[in-house]
């Protein structure tokens, strides 16, 4: 019935690939060092916007900012110590 994929017809096989598939990147660096440079670059745009953010009554958009980088800091360092723990 509802999320069942229907039988091919006839004695189709599926063809399977022999592509080599890279591991993930499993202890999340890349991905939280790619988050921090881009709270990096909202945080220099929202520096650079300042006037116009406070006229606004929205200056809490460079505290965001803040917070992002520093959360992604602190990701940063949690990570790679885990990371040579678990090489060791």
């Amino acid at each position: 019935m509802f999320g069942v994929e229907p039988e091919p017809a006839g004695n189709e096989e599926r063809v399977r690939s022999t592509a080599e598939v890279r591991p993930l990147d499993v202890d999340g660096v890349t991905a939280i060092t790619v988050g921090t440079v881009c709270w990096s670059i909202a945080l220099v745009v929202a520096l650079l916007a300042h006037s116009s953010l406070q006229a606004s009554g929205r200056t809490w958009w460079i505290w965001v900012c803040v917070a992002g980088v520093g959360l992604g800091v602190l990701g940063l360092v949690f990570l790679r110590r885990r990371r040579e723990h678990r090489r060791l």
